[in-house]
């Protein structure tokens, strides 16, 4: 099998307290002013008219594209909050498809908006591609589709997930975002860090498949109150925002990036794959980007060195800057450093997360042979370099 890619481009809970939260249905928002770095992004609208975006350099979200997050305006709660009507908040994964909290979410039949920076886009739900067991084996992200398809031709984004290494977004900052019902403004945005990142067990304090943090200033839960689960966390890298997962209640996201640390069952806890999987008759897939920092070597991806006297065999440890090969991980390739090797043997079969072709300025780009079968999971290849890559050898799409 042949073919080219030419493409550019702490503090803890009080357990009974974590019990009482996760077992309601209640939702939350992040309260206007509850911390020096929460923040609108609009900074006047009344619902109806086109809303002024706040473009301010100290806005904490200032530099980022939020149009991929959209609203409901007059949303009526589904439980816990009796008559609480406000915003609610989601996140665009697929042209077609959004990310939200299975138990406060838009439903088939509701009127949705996105905001592109000079047009209200308003479409209608279709109903539901993904939803978790909202219970403490699994998580509670959902993901809807609307009736017709934003397409990137709109002007909105299409949020990515970040691949790291480790599965562990442990210590990384967020920007967690939620409802600010004082002004109503629509979407507020506070800056955090998550303290905790349980993959598995059954702990009554830190469930599993969730993200945990704390406010970045001062260590203090982000303050939050009924009315804005569902709304989108995110982890900003590279000047892009990245879809982390959906608020579920006090200082609490499901993340949508968890495999359990369980090889066997990967496929079967994991949302990523199973929101994915849920796609594939719609011909669309959730967005990837590999975690490539360098300064990180805990978490960061194996970068392809090709040092390995002469051999260019995948296999070796000795090719790769990790001293091994890392099978189910996402691999780096960059052509432009020194003396590194392009022609790629794939000597055995090898699996692996994702594939990242870094941006660089070398003259050639990778070429892959070999008669072992290269097998690529949820990331997928995202090729950043203007060279070509060559494939030579078969490849299967996990």
């Amino acid at each position: 099998m042949k073919f080219l890619i030419k493409e550019k481009y702490f503090s803890i809970f009080i357990p009974s307290l974590l019990f009482l939260i996760l077992g309601s249905s209640s939702s939350f928002a992040i309260l206007t002013n509850s911390s020096g770095t929460d923040d609108q992004r609009f900074l006047s609208w009344d619902g109806n008219d086109v809303p002024t975006e706040n473009k301010s350099s100290s806005f904490v979200g200032a530099g980022y594209d939020w149009s991929g997050v959209g609203w409901i305006r007059d949303y009526q709660s589904q439980g816990g909050l009796g008559s609480h009507t406000g915003f609610m908040n989601f996140a665009m994964l697929t042209p077609r498809d959004f990310g939200s909290a299975r138990h406060y979410k838009p439903i088939a039949g509701d009127t949705v908006h996105l905001f592109n920076g000079t047009n209200v886009i308003d479409e209608k739900v279709s109903g539901i591609a993904y939803a978790g067991k909202y219970d403490q084996t699994a998580n509670d992200l959902y993901m809807g589709s609307l009736q017709t398809a934003v397409g990137y031709n709109s002007g909105t984004e299409i949020y990515r997930i970040l691949d790291v290494s480790s599965n562990n977004y442990l210590g990384m900052q967020v920007l967690v975002t939620g409802n600010d019902l004082n002004t109503a403004t629509g979407l507020s945005v506070a800056t955090a860090h998550i303290i905790k990142y349980p993959f598995s067990g059954t702990d009554q304090e830190f469930p599993k498949g969730y993200l945990y943090y704390l406010a970045s200033e001062g260590d203090t839960w982000v303050d939050q109150q009924g009315g804005d689960s569902g709304s989108p966390t995110f982890i900003a890298y590279n000047g892009q925002l990245t879809y982390a997962g959906a608020c579920y209640s006090y200082g609490i996201s499901s993340t949508v990036l968890w495999d359990g640390q369980n090889a066997s069952t990967v496929h079967d806890t994991d949302p990523s794959i199973l929101m994915n999987s849920s796609l594939v008759n719609s011909g669309y897939a959730l967005r990837w980007t590999v975690y490539d920092e360098p300064g990180d070597p805990a978490n960061t991806a194996n970068v392809w060195s090709g040092t390995n006297s002469g051999n260019g065999n995948i296999s070796a440890g000795g090719n790769w800057n990790k001293g091994t090969m890392e099978n189910n991980k996402p691999v780096v390739f960059d052509s432009s450093i020194s003396n590194i090797k392009t022609s790629v043997n794939i000597d055995s079969d090898q699996s692996v997360r994702g594939i990242l072709f870094r941006s660089n300025s070398g003259p050639n780009g990778f070429t892959f042979s070999g008669s072992g079968t290269l097998s690529i999971d949820r990331t997928g290849i995202r090729n950043e370099d203007t060279n070509t890559q060559t494939f030579n050898n078969n490849i299967i799409n996990c």
